[in-house]
């Protein structure tokens, strides 16, 4: 599962936006249980995922996300290297102006 503070997540188009999940109680273990209410939905990832303090002295948080379904957006990932994608095709850097040719100098020849 994929968690992120973003809206997009890179290699990745969102292909289905199941809702908004969030979890928030007095103790530990919020987030696990935002996820595990976005697997339940058959969310790949949490994306806008944010976090917000309750009561009076800060007793508390609630997690918050938009659970969705991601489908490879088709343009290669740096990191991914898969022996069934080719290499990508080298580009050669552009010819560099040459300048002209200037005629030998040295002394002149007499015949």
């Amino acid at each position: 599962m994929i968690v992120t503070t973003t809206s997009e997540v890179p290699g990745y188009r969102v292909a289905e936006i199941l809702g908004i999940v969030r979890e928030g109680s007095h103790g530990s273990g919020n987030m696990e249980a935002m996820i595990k209410k976005a697997a339940k939905l058959g969310a790949d990832a949490v994306v806008g995922v944010g976090m917000a303090m309750t009561g009076e002295i800060w007793s508390g948080a609630v997690f918050y996300g938009t659970a969705v379904r991601l489908e490879k957006d088709g343009v290669p990932d740096s990191n991914e290297v898969d022996s069934k994608d080719k290499a990508p095709t080298p580009v050669a850097p552009a010819p560099r102006p040459v300048a002209p040719a200037t005629p030998p100098v040295g002394p002149a020849k007499w015949e």
